[in-house]
């Protein structure tokens, strides 16, 4: 079975630079796995324009 097949469900945690700190999987089943990554070699990072919502022209925008 492809690995990717089995994965319901991907979590990243990021520190307000955008560092991913932690990541939770949910498989296929409802497993969790959850995963904390300390003392990386290389600095896992979220681009800013992932984390920029994008809608469709007609989209109502409702603030909390």
């Amino acid at each position: 079975r492809d690995p990717g097949s089995q994965i319901d469900r991907l979590w990243l945690e990021a520190n307000h630079d955008g560092a991913i700190t932690r990541v939770m999987v949910v498989d296929w089943r409802g497993a969790t796995h959850r995963i904390v990554l300390e003392g990386t070699t290389y600095p896992a990072r979220i681009p800013a324009f992932a984390l920029t919502p994008t809608f469709p022209a007609d989209a109502v925008i409702v603030e909390p």
